[in-house]
């Protein structure tokens, strides 16, 4: 879980793909993907990328190179950690480095060895050169993201103590930053205009603290739309999905797509809250769906309790069923006192879309 602090500097990171494959074009380097996806989404900033061939001497080169020039805060290699005849990235970071870190190389096979006991034949190091955090990551995209996120939390320690901003153990407030705490659910409903703009408006608040985003929007189809413009162009953390028509009634209410439609939409939002690649996923109108039956409200429960549990979830929608209302953390209602739509006004541009 990302550690956030409200005038922290972002931690540089420079990713450094290993593989003579890779080096030619022969192979897509996926993996270097996965850890800028991952750097990026606990706030980090992807400093530098690079991919280099499975030699000594080169990959020296550049681990001394980024410490020395770039001076980036963390180093994160994938590639030649096993015991294959070209497998060098062990060597060259031990011959650069000041002090091993063994802690975080342990962390990493603990979790492999749950997956697979190959994980044991991992040779990877971790360890500090001035004040630069190199760490040997797998060659693997599955292993780089498994390996990545059991040691990111302790990571902004590490970078801080290396800076020599804390001499001892981190305060409790600290302590507990480290920790993935407990996800809540929160449901925007009533019959007033606003829900979708309060989760739109938590999402931004969650982009802020360098946390990812997905929304699945049912019953809407419309790419032009302010929010979807604005999330395609400025928020690549924001990922948006619109499933099913954007039709209304003339007294504004959202009408019905095929069961289908939104079957194949929640199987989407489900696959995004389950993937463990956001830290806020926001059902949009998805309370109309279970209200009006085309969408069990236990199965949208059931989803809620095997959820990530540090992942929020946010439901919109007026008619929230009593259920969810029970099983939510936060319930707020939304309530019309007023609306230009009674005065004949129609949706307009900036307000509505």
């Amino acid at each position: 879980m990302k550690e956030n602090r409200p005038n922290a500097r972002r931690i540089q990171v420079a990713v450094l793909t290993i593989s003579d494959r890779s080096s030619k074009g022969e192979r897509e380097d996926l993996s270097g993907k996965v850890i800028e996806e991952i750097v990026r989404s606990n706030g980090w900033e992807v400093a530098y990328y690079g991919v280099v061939p499975d030699d000594k001497d080169t990959i020296r080169t550049e681990l001394i190179k980024m410490e020395a020039q770039l001076k980036v805060d963390l180093v994160l290699t994938t590639g030649g950690t096993g015991l294959a005849p070209r497998d060098f990235t062990p060597e060259a970071t031990l011959e650069v480095i000041d002090r091993e870190v063994p802690g975080l190389a342990e962390a990493m096979r603990m979790e492999s060895l749950k997956k697979t006991p190959h994980a044991m034949l991992s040779r990877a190091v971790c360890g500090a050169r001035g004040k630069t955090l190199i760490v040997n990551l797998p060659g693997s995209p599955r292993a780089v993201r498994e390996c990545l996120e059991v040691i990111a939390p302790a990571i902004p320690h590490a970078q801080e103590l290396m800076q020599g901003g804390v001499s001892d153990c981190a305060t409790e407030r600290e302590a507990g930053s480290l920790q993935r705490r407990k996800g809540q659910v929160l449901v925007y409903t009533g019959n007033g205009k606003g829900k979708t703009t309060a989760a739109l408006g938590l999402a931004l608040r969650a982009l802020g603290h360098g946390r990812r985003v997905f929304m699945l929007q049912f019953k809407k189809s419309d790419p032009g739309s302010g929010e979807i413009q604005a999330i395609q162009k400025y928020l690549q953390d924001f990922i948006v999905v619109q499933s099913g028509r954007n039709i209304m009634s003339p007294d504004g209410v959202l009408l019905d797509d095929q069961q289908s439609v939104v079957l194949e939409g929640f199987t989407k939002g489900k696959e995004a809250l389950y993937s463990g690649e956001y830290d806020l996923v926001i059902f949009d109108e998805i309370n109309i769906v279970m209200h009006r039956g085309q969408l069990s409200i236990q199965e949208v429960i059931d989803m809620l309790a095997n959820r990530p549990e540090q992942v929020d979830v946010v439901l919109t929608g007026r008619n929230a069923p009593a259920e969810i209302i029970d099983a939510a953390d936060l319930v707020s209602e939304v309530q019309e006192v007023k609306h230009y739509f009674r005065a004949g006004v129609k949706a307009m541009a900036g307000l509505e879309f």
